[in-house]
Parts: structure tokens; C-alpha cells; sequence
């Protein structure tokens, strides 16, 4: 049986971590804190960004850490690279 994920209040003072993942359908990313899920996101590609190569789909990633660090000091991170 399949539990829907329970999100943890994020603390401000501590360091977040972001994990983002991509294929050539979509892309998305997880916040965490000290294992916990504070959020996530996910994103199916158009149809124009599914054929673009893998090199631009990551730079997509990195635009959503981008987004989700809004300033804070995070540890980035991609998923199957840590």
C-alpha cells in the first residue's frame, strides 16, 4: 500500500537540502531538511523541451534549485550524482 508522504514545518536556521531529478519527459525536486520532505515539484516537459538534449534538461534542474533557494544556503544536490 502506497502512504502519501507527510511534510515536515522547515527550521529557518538550519541548512535545506534540494534533489532534483530529470528525464526526457519531465523534471522535478524535493526540499528536505535533515531527511524529511519540506516540499516538492514535478514538471512534464512541452513537447519543444522533450527532444532538447539531456545537457539543457539539467540546466532546466538547475533553474528550479534556482527558484526553490531564493536566497538561503542550501546544499544542491542531483539525484543519482550523490
Amino acid at each position: 500500500m502506497l502512504k502519501s508522504p507527510i511534510l515536515a514545518l522547515p527550521n529557518f536556521d538550519e541548512e535545506f537540502i534540494i534533489k532534483t531529478d530529470a528525464s526526457g519527459l519531465g523534471i522535478g525536486a524535493v526540499l528536505q531538511q535533515h531527511g524529511h520532505l519540506i516540499a516538492c515539484l514535478s514538471k512534464i516537459l512541452a513537447p519543444r523541451h522533450q527532444s532538447v538534449s539531456t545537457y539543457e534538461i539539467e540546466l532546466l534542474d538547475v533553474d528550479i534549485q534556482g527558484c526553490l533557494a531564493l536566497h538561503r544556503d542550501l546544499l544542491l544536490t542531483s539525484i543519482g550524482r550523490d
